[in-house]
């Protein structure tokens, strides 16, 4: 009787979801329908509670964690314990969508435990999916390493949105300058695969994602028109998220178009969409949009002069800012999801341990290292030291060496005037000895021819005389012109005849 009933349950549940999503209700709506309509068993009352969980994560994330939180109440009451990870898992996604990432860290872990443990083979990889793109810790490239590993792992599982979300996650991930390259492959070929397994809902995605590049390379008329040609879809499958993103997008490529070429109607398009976008984002409560939404406000109209409402979204900006980060900030200092969780513990201790035997191992080569610099910065210094005093000693004796030089070339400077000036001194006094005696000659003469020859040999000495005096004034004469060029060195050479 109570499996009948089931089966007559589980009749009605499926009729009741494609009815009206044949009549075009969102899948969200109709199964909203079933859990009012419809008398169900606890463990599928879960069942349609975790479905509404997903569908709602990123239209209204507050009413998906609403439904997630029901469902794992009554999953624990009906000791339904197999479908806790797949809730835990709907809430990480829901509070990631909430911008919450810490909480949303925190389930990962769950959902990766539960899953784990009752094998829910397709659920694994994706649960280790979130919890790499969640965990605080990562830096973005572990992330993108760990990702890409994991990629093939995601493949394995029957359905293949998972590795098309994966490959177009990693894709998104080196949206930045610089890297646009990756990114640009990795989006094509999630818009390739999501064609090939008749994905329109991811593949539209990753078209936006198109836009995103070429917004980053700022080729902001081709950013526009793939915006503009995703959100038409986005918004008749009343995809709000996405489609709020998109129009902010929008409005920072008119933004900077303004900025480029400040005509007016692109200043009045960015404040378009931008009201819009707000508009949108209060509906589902996605409040880092809304954050980026009052930032641009603040540029717009600070722009078009509006100085009063500028700062009016300034203060909202920084209020809303301050309490979204204000929040994380204090769960992140109470420790929430960062510690490790027990059941997946023991593996982590392991890398734990490994990694304090190889600090210890860095430790011990770092004091090893540090003590042989020691050694060798002891060495170096006693050599220097020896060869200090060494350079020292050297300088001393060139100085002596400098000194015994400058007092030989003196001597030999002495030397070479003395010589030079000596010989015409030596005619002189010669010719004047000479000059004396044939003057005596003179005054004692007795003929008037003996007279007249030593008068004449008189005056050849006074001329001879008179020469070898100019020769001893020249050299002089020489050796100042040679001081006041620098160039006595050429007068005191031997092989420099003086004249």
């Amino acid at each position: 009787m109570t499996k009948a009933f089931y089966l007559l349950a589980t009749f009605f549940f499926m009729f009741f979801v494609a009815q009206a999503q044949k009549e075009g209700q969102p899948l969200a709506d109709s199964l909203e329908q079933v859990l009012a309509r419809t008398t169900l068993a606890a463990t599928e009352r879960v069942d349609v509670l975790t479905k509404l969980a997903w569908e709602y994560r990123n239209l209204l994330p507050k009413k998906a964690i609403a439904y997630g939180e029901q469902a794992e109440k009554l999953a624990k009451e009906n000791h339904y314990e197999k479908k806790l990870g797949e809730i835990y898992y709907s809430l990480s996604t829901s509070y990631n969508f909430y911008n919450d990432i810490i909480k949303s860290y925190e389930f990962a872990l769950m959902a990766l435990k539960f899953n784990t443990e009752y094998q829910v083979t397709d659920l694994i990889p994706i649960s280790k999916l979130m919890v790499l793109t969640n965990n605080p810790n990562n830096t973005d490239e572990e992330l993108l390493n760990s990702l890409f590993r994991l990629l093939p792992e995601v493949n394995s599982i029957k359905d293949k949105t998972w590795y098309i979300r994966s490959i177009g996650g990693v894709g998104n991930s080196f949206l930045r300058p610089g890297r646009s390259r990756q990114a640009d492959s990795l989006i094509h070929l999630a818009i390739a695969e999501s064609k090939k397994y008749n994905q329109k809902f991811l593949e539209m995605h990753n078209v936006s994602r198109v836009g995103d590049l070429y917004f980053v390379k700022k080729n902001y008329d081709s950013a526009i028109y793939y915006q503009k040609l995703t959100n038409n879809y986005f918004e008749s499958i009343k995809e709000k998220r996405i489609f709020s993103e998109n129009l902010v997008e929008l409005a920072e490529c008119y933004l900077f178009k303004y900025t480029n070429d400040p005509k007016p109607l692109f200043l009045d398009s960015a404040q378009i969409f931008t009201d819009l976008a707000v508009k949108t984002c209060i509906e589902i409560g996605y409040q880092s949009n809304i954050l980026d939404c009052y930032n641009l406000n603040y540029k717009i109209t600070k722009l078009k002069g509006n100085w009063k409402n500028a700062l009016e979204y300034l203060e909202k900006f920084r209020s809303l800012n301050d309490s979204i980060n204000g929040k994380n900030v204090r769960r992140k200092l109470a420790g929430i999801a960062l510690k490790q969780r027990d059941e997946i513990g023991a593996a982590q201790l392991k890398i734990k341990d490994a990694e304090v035997a190889r600090q210890k191992f860095i430790n011990y080569v770092s004091f090893a290292g540090i003590f042989l610099i020691l050694v060798i910065a002891f060495i170096i210094y006693r050599n220097l030291k020896k060869q200090r005093a060494l350079n020292k000693k050297l300088e001393e004796t060139q100085q002596q060496l400098i000194a015994s030089e400058r007092l030989a070339a003196f001597g030999s400077v002495a030397t070479r005037m003395a010589h030079e000036i000596q010989n015409p001194l030596n005619f002189v006094n010669n010719f004047s000895e000479l000059s004396q005696e044939l003057a005596a000659e003179i005054l004692a003469g007795s003929t008037e021819t003996d007279k007249k020859e030593a008068a004449e040999t008189l005056l050849n000495n006074l001329e001879k005389i008179n020469h070898h005096g100019k020769r001893a004034s020249a050299i002089v004469q020489q050796l100042q012109e040679h001081h006041s060029k620098g160039t006595l060195h050429d007068f005191f050479d031997e092989k420099n005849p003086v004249t």
